[in-house]
């Protein structure tokens, strides 16, 4: 279960590098977070124009690939633990909304309820839970997300190495 989940965030923080943030370059959207875009760009719907647009697509777009993962029956997984991996992804991301402006952890919400408020409903419930249990200040919340970070980069490279 937790490869599969380290796997998803992999993909995400791939498409999010700050080069592709900052030349806005699209990651291929063979993963499909653009159906979570809340603007239209050129005329056309599904592409985010700003940096919080596209954070808050690949919020929505994780919860929803965590859904898919295997022994996830209706979203009722263990604990509530995969909410809690995507709020710990989403709280890392703060610096990419704006480099200049530290952003905090509650206007990060704030950010993606009016982005995606239709997709962020789906998840509302799950996620102000799991955000008021988890409301322990964002220093910890960044170092939480890199102990997760660093157990994915372990057990991707055993699996990239299992595989060779």
């Amino acid at each position: 279960m937790i490869s599969e989940v380290c796997g998803v965030i992999k993909e995400v923080d791939k498409c999010l590098s700050k080069t592709i943030l900052s030349t806005g370059d699209e990651c291929l959207d063979e993963l499909g977070y653009t159906t979570y875009c809340p603007n239209a760009k050129n005329g056309k719907l599904g592409e985010c124009r700003t940096n919080a647009g596209k954070l808050s697509a690949w919020f929505i777009w994780l919860l929803e690939m965590f859904k898919t993962l295997t022994n996830v029956d209706d979203f009722k997984d263990i604990n509530g633990q995969y909410v809690e991996y995507a709020i710990l992804w989403l709280n890392s991301k703060n610096n990419l909304i704006n480099s200049d402006t530290y952003i905090s952890t509650t206007t990060i919400y704030d950010i993606l309820e009016i982005n995606s408020s239709y997709w962020y409903n789906e998840f509302r419930d799950k996620i102000e839970k799991k955000r008021n249990a988890m409301n322990f200040g964002d220093y910890y919340m960044h170092k939480l997300y890199n102990l997760l970070k660093e157990m994915c980069s372990t057990i991707n490279k055993y699996n990239e190495d299992k595989n060779n």
